[in-house]
């Protein structure tokens, strides 16, 4: 869920993202929260990271609670959380943490190596 795609998944979690915004912490870092309160667990939210809008949050209708922690470590650079965590019913249902982070690089074409020669 990129930072575009938050407001998009938001809406398809049921989550009214035009209400008004509420500010909350997780794990300690500010956020602000749409959609519902931040103490109002059972209603569909989206929580954003203060300081670089990344999404730090998503309660689902039904009350799946998806939690990205941890942005801006060496393994994951700023761009994906190091840790996902995903809540149901109060209880930790699955835990994923990212240890490294590689880029894609492009292919070289047979031409291409062909004129290297």
């Amino acid at each position: 869920m990129g930072r575009l795609g938050a407001p998009a998944a938001a809406q398809a979690a049921g989550a009214n993202v035009g209400a008004g915004a509420g500010l909350s912490r997780l794990s300690d870092q500010a956020t602000y929260v749409l959609g519902a309160s931040p103490r109002d667990s059972s209603s569909p939210q989206l929580w954003l990271y203060k300081d670089n809008w990344a999404p730090a949050r998503l309660i689902a209708q039904g009350g799946a609670d998806l939690r990205l922690l941890q942005y801006g470590t060496p393994a994951a650079a700023e761009w994906f959380p190091r840790v996902i965590e995903l809540w149901n019913g109060g209880q930790l249902a699955a835990r994923f943490e990212v240890l490294e982070a590689k880029g894609v690089r492009g292919r070289v074409s047979e031409e291409e190596d062909d004129s290297l020669e």
